[in-house]
C-alpha cells in the first residue's frame, strides 16, 4: 500500500520555459549550462534610472567602490501583444515580472502541447516587484514637493509648483492607468495566465521567498495526487536585478567580489545579481507515461521543513533530506547530482554544506556523488531560484549529463569535506548509469530566508526516447559551403555569401538558408566550404579564399586554412573509394569523446551503447576523472598514466570512443566506407565499430576475466617471462622488464642490429622511417644507441606483436571468437594474410589473434588497400596518427587522410573540418543535420511584437535638464528683493502633508538652481538660493502643537489666522517632528496595552487549560465508580 501511494505521487515534468540573464529561452538556457557559459554583464545602461552614478549612496548600502555589481541582468525582451491579448499601447505600461512570467509560461505550455480550455491550473511564486515603490512615490510627491520646498524656504507660484509636480512625477514614473496598478498585484499573474488560456483549473500565486518555487511544487502535486486537474503549470519569477532589490539584499550579506563561480569556492566571497522567469508544466507520472508525453524528468519526492528560527540549521536540512530519500524510495547514495544552493551568504552556506555532509555519508570509494547550483551561471535569482534549478536539473537528467560548473577552483574549507561523496564538474560530462542501477537521480536542495529548506528527488524516465535537440544546430562554429561549375561562378557565390554574412543577424539562420541553396547546385564540380565561428572570422576566410582559389586552380594544389575552410579543384570523392582506419588502441585520453553524447543524443538510444554502461561505469571515472578541486596539469598527466597503464581500460575506452565516432560519421552524415582496415589493436575496434560483434558485451566480460591483460602480456608479463625461461611474478614492480620504444628509422637497419639481441623484437613498422621496437629495456637502449636515431618510449607497456607472446595465441582466438554478422557492402582486411577476410567468427577470431601475435608491417597493409583503389582514409578512432602515417605512406600519390578526432579539439570542431574537406572533395555524404531547416524566418507577428526594456532614463537627468532649469531660474527672478515688502496679493497657498495651510511669499533675488532637500533642510548647499518668508493664512489646527509669534504690523488678518512678522519662518519639518513625537507615544501606549492584553489572554487560556483537566479527571472518576 506504501509503495503504491508513493507511484501514485510521482508527477512529471513534460513541458519547460526559461528566460534568465541573457537565456532567452530553453534551448538557449539548456546550452548554457552544459557549455559552462556565464551570463555576468555590467549594469545595463538606464537599469537603475541613473542611481547607479550616484556612488556615494552605494557605498551606503555596501556596493564596493560605490558600483553596480556585474550579475546576471535582463535588458530587454519582447513580447507578441496580439498573442497575450494586450492592447500595445497598453504593453509598456504593465509590471515587467507579469510580462515575462506570461512569455515563459506560454512557452511552457506550448512544450507540453497543452490545450486551450484544458483543466489546468496555474500556481505561481512571486513576490511583489519592489518597484512598486516608485508608483507610490508618484502618488506621494504632491506633500513631499510642497514640504520639500516649504523646508528649503523656496517660494514659487501655485501653477508652476504644479508644474514642478508634474514634471518630479513624470521623471520618477510615467502617468500610471488602473491597469498597472493591478498588475503589481501578484495574483493577476497566475490568473491573467489561466484566461489567457481559458484554462478551468484554479489559478493563484504563492509567495515564500526563496523556497516558494517548491511549495508551488508541493501544492501542484497535491492537486495532481487529488485528480483535481490534469496538468498544473508552475512557474515562478523575479526581477532581482532592480535597484531596490539590489540595494535591500546587500543589507543581508556581501555582494561577491571575487570569482563568479559556486559560492563554496575559495575564490567567492558574496553572493552574485540574477534575475528571470522559469516554468514547468506538471501531470501525473502515470497519465503523461500513458499519453507518450515528453517526459524531462520525474519528480519523486517534494520535502519542505522549517528551521526552529529564521536562521536554516544543518539538522534541520539533513531530516529535510531524509524525508525526501524515503518518500522516494531511495538510499543516498543512489543519488549522482545535487543541485545545491550556495545562495553565497555565508551563514546559509555552511549550514547547507553541514547538512548535506549528514545527509550524504560516504559509500565505497566515495566521489560519487557531483554537486553544482545555476547561480553559477546566471546568478541568485531569489524567488526565481527554485524553478531555475528545477529547470535545470531537469534538463540534465533528460539529456543525460553531469552539468559543468565554470571558474570552479576548489572548496573553501577542505578539511570539512574529507571523506564525503561529492566532487565538482569543471566541464560537463556524460552521465552513465552505474552498475547497479535502472535510472539516473538526481536531488535540489532549497533553503529560504525565512527559515524554510526544502529537498527535491527527481529520476529520468528511462523508456525516454529523447527527441532530437538544436544543440548540434546552434554550435557556434558554421559551415556554409558553395557550389559551383567554373572559377568565375564560384568568386560570384563568394561575394554573394560575403554580403549576406556581413548583413546577418544569425549566422545559424544564415547558414541553413546558404545550405537550402547549395542543395539545389551540389551537383556542381567543384566545393567550397567555407568555416569559422563568428562573423568576423568568417569574412576574413571568405577573403583569404579569393586566393586559395586561385591557387589551387593554378597549382593544382589544396587550399585549407587552420580554420578548416577547404577547397579542392581535384576531387577524389569521384574516382577514389572510402575507408575507415582504425587505430591500435593506445591513443585514449582523458575527456575523450566528452561532448559526443550532446552533440547527437541519438547515441543514448543505440542498443550498443545500453549495453556497455555496466562497463563503461567502471572505466568512465579514468576518462573523466572525479574531484574536488580543479585538477592541475600535473595531476591531469598523472591521471592519464594510470589510464593508459591501465589496459584493459583504455582499450574498452577507445573501443567505445570508436564506436560512437563510427555510428556518428557512418550513420548520421551517411558517409558510406567501401573498405575497413584496423591497425594492431584497431582490428579489434573495426569489429565493434562496425557492427560484426553485435554482443560486445560479453567479449568485454571475457576480456575482464581473462588474465591475457592482468599478467599475462601486462603488469609482470608472465608470458614473456616464461619465453625467456624466467620464474613468474605476481606484480609489475619491475620496472626494468620490459620496454617499448619509438625509432624514427628505416626498418632494414634495425633489422641488421637486431641480429645480436635476443630479447629486442622488432614489433611494427608505421611508416618506412618510423618503427617500435620491445624487450629487455637495457637491450632496447643498446640498439637506440647503435642506430643512433631519435628514440622515444611507446605511449603503452603491454606485450604485442612479437614471438614472445605467442603462448596466448589459443587465448586471443578464445577471446575474440563472438558470435558475427555479415555487414553487406563493405570489404574487410586483416594484418594476419594483408588481404580481405571473411566475416565468418572463427576466421574472425584467428586473423586477429595471428595478427597480434606476429610483426606488423602497417605500409604493406596501406598500398594493398590503396591499390584496391581507396584515396580517401578516414581516420575513425582517437587521435590522428594513423592518418600521418598513411600520408607519409602514401607520399607523392593521389589520395586524403581525414581525423575525426584531434586531442585539444573540441568534437564538433573536429567533425565539422572533416566535413569540409570530404564535402570540397565531393564524397558523398548528408550533412543536413547541422542546420536548422525548420526554424521561422524571424517576421512573424513581427508588426505586433513590443521590446519591453528594463530600467527607464535617469530620474535626476529628467528633473533637472536644462529647460527645466531654464523655466525655473526665470520664475525666480520674478520675486521681490528680499528687503522689499512682500506683495501679499501674491501670496501662494501650498499644503503640506499634515493639511496644515501656509503661505509662501517669495522675493525677487534671482537663483541658479531649484534645491529640493530630502534631509536635514537646514544645511541648504546652494548659498546663492533667496530668502524665503512663510506667512500663516490660517491658525495650525495641529493636536498640541503651538508656537509664540509677534504680532505682525501688516496685513490685517481674521482672529483665526497666526500673526507673524513678514519673513518670519515656521519649518514645516519642525511641525511634523513634533507631531511623529506624539504618534510615537501613541504608539507606545497602544504598543504595553496590547501587550497587557495578550499576558491576559495568556492567563485566561492557562485557567482554562487547568479547568478542562479538572472536568477531565471528574469524567475519569466518575467512570471508574460505574465500572
Amino acid at each position: 500500500m506504501f509503495e503504491q501511494e508513493i507511484q501514485s505521487g510521482k508527477i512529471a515534468i513534460v513541458g519547460m520555459d526559461a528566460f534568465f540573464g541573457e537565456c532567452q529561452d530553453l534551448d538557449a538556457f539548456e546550452r548554457s549550462i552544459y557549455d559552462g557559459k556565464q551570463h555576468f554583464i555590467p549594469l545595463p545602461s538606464q537599469r537603475w534610472y541613473g542611481i547607479d552614478e550616484k556612488a556615494d549612496l552605494l557605498k551606503e548600502y555596501g556596493l564596493p567602490d560605490g558600483k553596480a555589481p556585474v550579475g546576471g541582468y535582463i535588458q530587454d525582451f519582447a513580447i507578441d501583444t496580439l498573442a497575450y491579448k494586450i492592447p500595445p499601447n497598453e504593453v509598456e505600461q504593465l509590471n515587467p515580472q507579469q510580462l515575462l512570467l506570461l512569455t515563459v509560461a506560454d512557452g511552457a505550455l506550448k512544450d507540453a502541447g497543452i490545450q486551450e480550455g484544458a483543466n489546468v491550473a496555474v500556481v505561481i511564486a512571486a513576490e511583489a516587484d519592489l518597484s512598486v515603490h516608485q508608483l507610490q512615490q508618484r502618488w506621494n510627491l504632491s506633500w513631499q514637493i510642497k514640504d520639500g520646498l516649504n523646508a528649503a524656504e523656496i517660494a514659487l507660484p501655485a501653477d508652476k509648483i504644479a508644474q514642478l509636480e508634474t514634471i518630479v512625477k513624470d521623471s520618477v514614473h510615467h502617468q500610471v492607468e488602473i491597469g498597472e496598478y493591478l498588475s503589481y498585484i501578484a495574483n493577476i499573474m497566475a490568473s491573467r495566465i489561466s484566461s489567457l488560456w481559458n484554462f478551468t483549473g484554479p489559478s493563484f500565486t504563492m509567495t515564500a521567498v526563496e523556497t516558494s518555487a517548491f511549495k508551488a511544487l508541493e501544492v501542484a502535486q497535491m492537486l495532481l495526487i487529488n485528480e483535481e486537474v490534469d496538468a498544473v503549470v508552475v512557474g515562478a519569477v523575479d526581477l532581482a536585478g532592480g535597484i531596490e532589490n539590489v540595494l535591500l539584499r546587500s543589507q543581508w550579506g556581501t555582494v561577491n567580489t571575487g570569482a563568479n563561480t559556486l559560492s563554496y569556492d575559495q575564490n567567492a566571497n558574496g553572493w552574485t545579481v540574477g534575475e528571470g522567469a522559469g516554468a514547468v508544466v506538471l501531470k501525473r507520472y502515470d497519465t503523461a507515461k500513458q499519453n507518450g508525453d515528453r517526459i524531462y524528468a520525474v519528480i519523486d519526492a517534494v520535502s519542505i521543513g522549517q528551521a526552529a528560527s529564521t536562521a536554516v540549521d544543518a539538522d534541520t536540512i539533513n531530516q529535510v533530506c531524509q524525508s525526501a530519500f524515503q518518500i522516494a524510495g531511495i538510499q543516498p547514495s543512489e543519488v549522482n547530482y545535487v543541485e545545491v544552493v550556495a545562495s553565497g551568504f555565508p551563514e546559509e552556506d555552511e549550514a547547507e554544506i553541514a547538512g548535506m555532509l549528514q545527509a550524504y555519508p560516504s559509500v565505497g570509494d566515495g566521489l560519487h556523488c557531483a554537486i553544482g547550483s545555476v547561480k553559477a551561471n546566471i546568478g541568485h535569482t531569489y524567488v526565481a531560484s527554485g524553478i531555475a534549478s528545477l529547470i535545470k536539473t531537469a534538463l540534465c537528467l533528460y539529456h543525460n549529463y553531469i552539468p559543468a560548473t565554470p571558474n570552479w577552483s576548489g572548496v573553501k574549507t577542505p578539511q570539512v569535506w574529507q571523506g564525503s561523496p561529492f566532487f565538482v564538474a569543471t566541464e560537463s560530462r556524460p552521465w552513465f548509469l552505474h552498475k547497479d542501477s535502472t535510472h539516473r537521480i538526481a536531488a535540489i536542495n532549497g533553503i529560504g530566508c525565512d527559515g524554510t529548506c526544502a529537498h527535491v528527488i527527481l529520476s529520468d524516465e528511462p523508456d525516454q526516447v529523447n527527441h532530437n535537440n538544436r544543440y548540434l544546430q546552434q554550435r557556434p562554429f558554421y559551415l556554409f559551403p558553395v557550389a559551383a561549375d567554373d572559377r568565375s561562378a564560384l568568386f560570384n557565390l563568394l561575394d554573394t555569401l560575403q554580403q549576406e554574412i556581413e548583413k546577418s543577424e544569425s549566422l545559424s539562420h544564415t547558414a541553413s538558408q546558404n545550405f537550402v541553396k547549395f542543395q539545389q547546385h551540389q551537383t556542381a564540380k567543384y566545393t567550397l566550404a567555407i568555416t569559422g565561428r563568428n562573423k568576423k572570422e568568417l569574412l576574413k576566410e571568405i577573403a583569404s579564399a579569393h586566393k586559395g582559389i586561385n591557387t589551387a586552380f593554378d597549382k593544382g594544389s589544396d587550399w585549407q586554412t587552420p580554420i578548416g575552410s577547404y577547397f579542392t579543384s581535384k576531387p577524389l570523392g569521384k574516382e577514389g573509394e572510402v575507408a575507415y582506419v582504425y587505430p591500435a588502441a593506445v591513443n585514449s585520453y582523458v575527456g575523450i569523446g566528452r561532448t559526443l553524447f550532446r552533440l547527437f543524443p541519438d547515441l543514448q538510444a543505440e542498443p550498443f551503447v545500453k549495453s556497455l554502461y555496466k562497463r563503461v561505469s567502471d572505466v568512465e571515472k579514468l576518462v573523466f576523472p572525479r574531484s574536488l578541486h580543479k585538477l592541475s596539469t600535473r595531476e591531469l598527466e598523472t591521471l592519464e598514466k594510470k589510464l593508459l597503464d591501465d589496459s584493459l581500460a583504455m582499450f574498452e575506452a577507445e573501443m567505445f570512443f570508436t564506436r560512437l565516432i563510427t555510428t556518428v560519421i557512418r550513420d548520421r552524415f551517411q558517409v558510406k566506407p567501401k573498405y575497413v582496415f584496423g591497425y594492431s589493436l584497431g582490428e579489434t575496434s573495426m569489429m565493434v565499430s562496425q557492427g560484426v560483434w553485435s554482443d560486445f558485451f560479453a567479449g568485454s566480460n571475457s576480456f575482464n576475466s581473462s588474465a591475457l591483460f592482468g599478467d599475462r602480456l601486462s603488469g609482470p608479463k608472465n608470458a614473456v617471462r616464461e619465453y625467456w625461461g624466467l620464474p613468474p611474478a605476481t606484480d609489475a614492480s619491475d620496472n626494468n622488464f620490459w620496454a617499448n620504444y619509438v625509432l624514427m628509422t628505416t626498418p632494414d637497419k634495425v633489422r641488421e642490429c637486431l641480429k645480436n639481441e635476443s630479447r629486442v623484437y622488432l614489433t611494427q613498422i608505421n611508416t618506412p622511417e618510423e618503427v617500435l621496437i620491445a624487450g629487455e629495456p637495457a637491450a632496447c637502449q643498446r640498439v637506440i644507441k647503435a642506430l643512433g636515431c631519435n628514440a622515444f618510449p611507446a605511449p603503452f607497456d603491454h606485450v604485442i606483436h612479437c614471438e614472445a607472446m605467442r603462448s596466448e595465441y589459443a587465448e586471443l582466438v578464445k577471446l575474440n571468437t563472438l558470435p558475427t554478422q555479415d555487414i553487406p557492402g563493405i570489404t574487410f582486411y586483416s594484418a594476419a594474410g594483408y588481404k580481405p577476410i571473411s566475416l565468418n567468427n572463427e576466421v574472425v577470431a584467428h586473423s586477429i589473434a595471428t595478427g597480434l601475435s606476429q610483426q606488423l608491417d602497417f605500409p604493406r597493409l596501406v598500398n594493398r588497400v590503396y591499390a584496391d583503389g581507396v584515396k580517401i582514409f578516414v581516420e575513425a578512432g582517437a587521435g590522428g596518427v594513423c592518418s600521418r602515417w598513411v600520408s607519409k605512406i602514401l607520399e607523392g600519390k593521389e589520395h586524403i587522410t581525414v581525423s575525426l578526432n584531434r586531442r585539444g579539439m573540441d568534437d564538433h570542431t573536429t567533425i565539422v573540418k572533416a566535413l569540409a574537406k570530404l564535402l570540397s572533395h565531393q564524397v558523398e555524404l548528408d550533412i543536413s543535420s547541422l542546420y536548422d531547416l525548420t526554424q521561422e524566418t524571424g517576421n512573424k507577428n513581427k508588426l505586433t511584437q513590443r521590446n519591453i526594456t528594463l530600467g527607464g532614463k535617469s530620474i535626476t537627468a529628467a528633473i533637472l535638464s536644462e529647460e527645466n532649469r531654464q523655466i525655473f531660474q526665470n520664475i525666480a527672478s520674478k520675486t521681490p528683493s528680499n528687503n522689499a515688502a512682500v506683495d501679499y496679493q501674491r501670496v501662494n497657498p501650498v499644503f503640506n502633508s499634515l493639511n496644515t495651510p501656509v503661505v509662501i511669499a517669495t522675493n525677487n533675488q534671482p537663483v541658479d538652481d531649484i534645491f529640493l532637500p530630502t534631509n536635514q533642510p537646514a544645511e541648504i548647499a546652494e548659498k546663492n538660493i533667496m530668502e524665503h518668508g512663510l506667512v500663516s493664512t490660517e491658525q495650525l489646527q495641529s493636536f498640541e502643537i503651538t508656537t509664540t509669534l509677534e504680532k505682525p504690523t501688516q496685513p490685517s488678518f481674521t482672529p483665526s489666522n497666526i500673526t507673524r512678522k513678514p519673513g518670519q519662518t515656521i519649518r514645516m519639518l519642525d511641525l511634523n517632528k513634533t507631531q511623529y513625537q506624539k504618534l510615537n507615544a501613541n504608539n507606545a501606549n497602544l504598543t504595553k496595552s496590547h501587550t497587557a492584553f495578550l499576558k491576559s489572554r495568556q492567563d485566561f487560556s492557562q485557567q482554562m487549560s487547568e479547568i478542562i483537566q479538572l472536568q477531565l479527571a471528574c469524567a475519569q472518576n466518575l467512570l471508574k465508580e460505574e465500572s
